[in-house]
């Protein structure tokens, strides 16, 4: 029986966009985190809200949260037929706000991977300077 990160009993290999996603998922950091807020309804459709819910799942893991348990994960439910978005704060006061209805689940992670690294290069920039002083 075959096993492994690409292979899955009973279901077979993974496709390319699973693959992708989780190994965006695994090089994930919420070290400049804060808070991060999602936002959905689900009542305005499954292919809106599927990638959001798929996204919240899998940043919630145990895995990806001990890399900041400071950091809050909150999804709200509404039913005001409003899109789906991510409110995120990060540890430097600045905020970060990512509308998803059109965004598919490795796009969000992707996006989010970006701001975090961004955000992680300030940081040690600002430490650097620090350092020189």
């Amino acid at each position: 029986m075959k096993y492994g990160f690409k292979y899955i009993p009973f279901v077979g290999r993974l496709s390319s966009f699973n693959t992708d996603f989780y190994n965006t998922l695994k090089t994930l950091q919420l070290n400049s985190v804060a808070k991060i807020d999602m936002k959905l309804d689900p009542f305005s459709g499954k292919d809106i809200t599927e990638s959001l819910r798929t996204f919240a799942f899998h940043i919630d893991t145990p895995k990806i949260r001990q890399t900041n348990y400071k950091c809050g994960v909150k999804l709200n439910f509404v039913c005001d037929r409003s899109e789906p978005q991510m409110h995120v704060k990060f540890n430097s006061g600045q905020k970060a706000l990512l509308k998803t209805s059109n965004l598919n689940a490795l796009e969000i992670a992707q996006e989010f991977k970006v701001l975090c690294d961004i955000q992680e290069r300030k940081a040690d920039e600002a430490q650097a300077k620090k350092g020189r002083r």
